[in-house]
């Protein structure tokens, strides 16, 4: 993580220069390096509905299941503004993540899919079973 200095990578996916990324990443930059904030090259991409970009640093090797400074992912940034085409390409390759173990598979893909979406809390209090009244579902 870099302190205290603008990082070309970013500053070039931020002014949409498709050229000159290709260029840094040919020469070896790290795809995947974050601001002393925290913010990345692939939340720029996201931010800027840049589905294009976002296509060249995957293709690179990034990282998709990554934050931004408020913990917001890039997933759940391209959905909540509609950004439909960035959203499916960080979709697909989250599908294609293969984690050491299956069951961290369908955990990591479960997860990053539905974050953005606030699950209803079942409590024991609160749900929903037989009424008292009623046995074998018939009331007396």
């Amino acid at each position: 993580m870099m302190t205290g200095r603008s990082i070309p990578i970013i500053d070039l996916v931020s002014a949409g220069d498709d050229e000159e990324v290709l260029k840094l990443l040919k020469k070896g930059c790290d795809v995947n390096e974050q601001t002393h904030s925290g913010t990345c090259a692939v939340i720029e991409a996201v931010v800027r509905n840049d589905d294009n970009m976002l296509a060249i640093l995957i293709k690179a090797n990034a990282k998709v299941d990554v934050k931004d400074p408020l913990g917001r992912t890039a997933l759940e940034i391209a959905q909540k503004r509609g950004f439909t085409k960035v959203a499916e390409l960080i979709v697909e390759t989250l599908a294609s993540y293969e984690p050491s173990k299956p069951e961290e598979k369908k955990k990591t893909w479960f997860n990053t899919l539905f974050q953005s979406v606030n699950p209803i809390k079942v409590h024991p209090e609160n749900s929903i079973s037989p009424s008292p009244l009623k046995k074998n579902n018939q009331v007396k």
